[in-house]
């Protein structure tokens, strides 16, 4: 077997025998992953499957309800989906164990260093060991 470079001039060509190669799933998240390095705010339309170290604010939309899980390395967990949303759209986010109880439907929160996945053909926003997520809870300011 052999590899070679192909040119962007050659794979953009429409009569290019392998011109849908960008269609392919594992090459779309292989981009993504090499140009994810992201440490500025981002906008919910702009996620791609891939992304790592996101930063972004949104607002809570919807919780489901919390329910156990066994991980595939075989360890159990608690986790519950929530809907978050921004001006530009809104995405799936993924809360585990004390995530799901510090945050609640109609919070703002501030999202930093997330990474963007797919499960079972879904975009989600997931918040690994490095990741935080702070509720920016509206305060009442006497007048």
């Amino acid at each position: 077997m052999a590899q070679i470079q192909l040119g962007e001039v050659f794979l953009s060509e429409k009569i290019n025998p392998i011109s849908k190669f960008m269609d392919s799933e594992r090459i779309r998240r292989y981009v993504a992953k090499k140009s994810a390095c992201i440490f500025g705010l981002s906008a919910i339309s702009d996620l791609h499957v891939g992304m790592r170290r996101i930063n972004l604010t949104a607002k809570v939309m919807e919780i489901c309800e919390p329910h156990s899980i066994i991980t595939r390395f075989g360890n159990p967990g608690v986790l519950a989906d929530a809907l978050i949303e921004d001006s530009s759209g809104s995405v799936k986010l993924v809360l585990w164990g004390e995530q799901i109880g510090s945050v609640s439907v109609g919070d703002t929160v501030r999202i930093v260093n997330a990474r963007v996945l797919s499960f079972r053909g879904e975009k989600q926003v997931q918040i690994g060991r490095s990741g935080t997520l702070t509720p920016e809870r509206e305060r009442y300011i006497p007048a």
